[in-house]
């Protein structure tokens, strides 16, 4: 990276080819979208532009990942997005990628690139950059980033702490255009400095930079990257950018900037600054500039024509995808002779049956590590068995333990946490019920999560409204979540194995009030081969009338 030469005619071409291809796309995109050719919603991505086409330019995306932030295009079509398809999914054609019109246009997928799926929510992307970096091993970076207002979401919080404490290789990019909508900085950030906000958090380098400068931002970035590929911690980026057109489409800037506050920002639009540069450095001429620029716009045009003969999805795909295929054939098997055993032993036994067999299964949650075990003690040994890489502890924060599962399970791990009480679910259900659940989906198939979060719930030994919630109906009501409930030993262990092979994430509810009960709930134990699918009904006996459940 020490060999880049930033002043070299190849470089300083290719990043202005990029600069014109990001803000002829965003002005062609208005226009169509001003024309209802397909969508009537356009986000604008002026001024952001230069930042996202220096950091991609310098990341692999065979290698490293990525969750880019919804005015991150520039990023996306300097990683390599096909600007077809940009403009397809912009369209609300049937594109390949960027979740083929499954949701609002610049939500970024593309699994060729290590695009992972994002969402419209404001800062859920941070917690699964962090669970994608906890389970690489080798100089991968995973680049996660946001404008300055989803820096006050708890989630961002969550996984700087988490990044923190285990030196994860996260390169948190803050696009920093001062206002949230509306929402000033002074109004929403403490001392009005996300710099320092974020400086409390060992093991992240920070850096904050005027993202309209070529040099200084190019350089910064160089020693942001190596910090990373070193493996010496987190890198928080703040890049400070004008954001020169409106929040969206429905957006009127100015309702709250002056008029004088607009013309500042305007001066500050990376593209002439960096045409200025490139001339008084003599790289290149006023008439190459402007040839490029024809080019570039010839380029961008026949691109949208071509997304625009793309035919619409047809209304027969529209709940296409909503679970990944799964195949498991039964098998029912208990082991002869053997004693009965409760569910905690059941479920105990299974988690080690599937980890010895699998080593991509990773156990997480409060207190599963260690003696402990959890506060059932459901996992108790799986540490001394399996190492702390394969069981180990997390924070207090529930957002965190559902988002780890989601990054971890996009890069091919297979997550078992456990979320203490059914009661302290709340907190985590915007990753579970925006995020986890309808992955598969408006990923249109790219991206499927086969993660269980394993849940005490049931009322149980006086435990009050917070220690006694039965939360299935709420659950059941998810699409694209799977919801077991087992009444007994036997069923907990099969079922337990079948939602570990299953390639959706499966809450697994664990009623408290049987987990050591021997009177019904107690069975002979499965073998380890012992299977049932989900969704399969179970004969307990056959009868000749109606039987109403």
């Amino acid at each position: 990276m020490d060999n880049i030469n930033l002043r070299s005619k190849d470089r300083c071409l290719e990043v202005l080819s990029l600069l014109y291809t990001a803000r002829f796309t965003d002005e062609k995109m208005n226009k169509l979208a001003v024309q209802n050719k397909g969508t009537s919603f356009f986000l604008s991505h002026l001024g952001h532009e230069l930042i996202g086409i220096l950091t991609a330019l310098l990341l692999d995306p065979k290698k490293d990942f990525s969750l880019p932030y919804y005015r991150d295009r520039a990023y996306a079509i300097a990683l390599g997005s096909d600007l077809k398809d940009l403009f397809a999914a912009f369209l609300a054609r049937d594109s390949l990628h960027h979740s083929a019109t499954r949701q609002m246009p610049d939500h970024f997928c593309d699994k060729t690139l290590n695009i992972t799926c994002q969402s419209s929510v404001v800062g859920a992307q941070f917690l699964q950059a962090v669970g994608i970096a906890k389970a690489l091993k080798k100089d991968e970076i995973v680049y996660v980033s946001s404008g300055d207002g989803a820096t006050s979401q708890g989630d961002f919080h969550e996984a700087l702490n988490f990044s923190s404490i285990h030196k994860l290789p996260v390169f948190f990019c803050i696009q920093d255009n001062e206002y949230a909508i509306s929402v000033t900085q002074k109004e929403q950030t403490a001392g009005s400095s996300i710099a320092k906000m974020a400086s409390g958090y060992e093991n992240i380098k920070i850096f904050e930079v005027d993202g309209t400068n070529y040099l200084d931002t190019s350089k910064a970035l160089m020693e942001a990257i190596s910090y990373l590929r070193a493996k010496k911690g987190s890198v928080v980026f703040i890049a400070k950018v004008p954001r020169l057109g409106a929040h969206s489409i429905s957006d009127d800037p100015k309702k709250y900037k002056t008029e004088s506050q607009i013309l500042k920002e305007q001066k500050k639009d990376p593209i002439p600054l960096f045409e200025k540069f490139l001339l008084d450095e003599k790289i290149i001429t006023p008439t190459e500039i402007e040839n490029l620029k024809k080019e570039i716009f010839d380029f961008v045009e026949e691109k949208a024509a071509l997304a625009e003969e793309i035919d619409f999805p047809q209304k027969k795909d529209a709940i296409k995808n909503l679970f990944a295929p799964i195949q498991i054939n039964q098998k029912d098997e208990l082991i002869e002779n053997s004693e009965p055993i409760t569910i905690m032993d059941a479920i105990n036994h299974g988690l080690k049956e599937a980890m010895q067999k699998d080593e991509n299964i990773i156990v997480f949650g409060q207190d599963v590590a260690d003696k402990k075990g959890g506060v059932f003690g459901i996992t108790r040994g799986l540490s001394d068995l399996f190492s702390k890489n394969r069981c180990f502890n997390t924070p207090l924060a529930e957002s965190t333990i559902v988002g780890l599962a989601i990054g971890m399970s996009m890069v091919g791990k297979k997550p078992i946490c456990e979320i203490q009480f059914a009661d302290y679910i709340w907190t985590g259900v915007n990753q579970l019920f925006n995020e986890l659940s309808s992955m598969y989906y408006r990923s249109n198939g790219e991206y499927n999560c086969p993660v269980v979060i394993r849940v005490p719930a049931g009322a149980y030994i006086q435990g009050g409204p917070y220690h006694s919630q039965s939360i299935e109906a709420f659950l059941c009501h998810v699409p694209g979540l799977k919801v077991v409930a087992p009444s007994n030993a036997k069923d907990a262990k099969n079922l337990l194995k079948a939602a570990i092979l299953d390639p959706n994430p499966v809450v697994f509810l664990e009623h408290k009030a049987i987990y050591r009960q021997r009177t019904f709930a107690a069975t002979l134990e499965p073998t380890k081969d012992s299977i049932t699918p989900l969704g399969k009904a179970k004969i307990v006996h056959e009868g000749s009338d109606v039987t109403i459940v």
